[in-house]
């Protein structure tokens, strides 16, 4: 019994440094966030862009704490014969020893709150690219619109009828 006591306090341990890994990842994708943020308002694209590479390593690491993390959830569960189909940080809570429930809430919590802040600055930088896009194409639409000497622009299917040579002019790209 002492033997299985012990595994369940390593095992607690070590989902414990897994999810404080798993929060230190997830607040340096927060910062890569708001220095993304930054570089949208700014309309600094090369920032934007080394930004973008950096989130997107992030986020490959953080399947593989992800992954990592979910494999101790499941051990833990079925050390204690429960039922792993639905692994959840709350019911571990739960059970767990007295020593290991105020860092897991913490950490819990910690997570929650900065997950919650990554997806509000990542719906805002949705939002400003989308305003960005929808100007740019509103400032194509006025430019086109005010020139005389207009060129035609090709339609969706690449074809179009070019009026001053009065023939048919096919632009496909592959």
């Amino acid at each position: 019994m002492l033997s299985q006591t012990k595994i369940k306090t390593k095992s607690l341990s070590n989902l414990i440094d897994i999810l404080e890994e798993e929060l230190l990842h997830y607040e340096k994708m927060l910062q890569n966030l708001k220095i993304k943020q930054e570089s949208i308002v700014k309309g600094d694209v090369n920032l934007l862009r080394a930004h973008v590479i950096l989130e997107n390593k992030q986020i490959s690491e953080s399947k593989q704490i992800i992954d990592l993390r979910n494999k101790f959830l499941k051990d833990y569960y079925d050390m204690n014969n429960m039922d792993s189909s639905i692994i959840n940080l709350s019911k571990i809570i739960e059970l767990c020893e007295n020593e290991y429930l105020l860092p897991l809430t913490n950490l819990k919590f910690q997570l929650k709150k900065t997950l919650n802040e990554i997806e509000k600055i990542n719906n805002e930088n949705k939002i400003l690219l989308n305003f960005c896009l929808e100007h740019v194409k509103g400032m194509a639409h006025l430019f086109l619109k005010e020139r005389q000497d207009q060129t035609d622009i090709y339609s969706t299917t690449g074809i179009l009828y070019h009026k001053s040579i009065q023939r048919t002019v096919v632009d496909r790209h592959i």
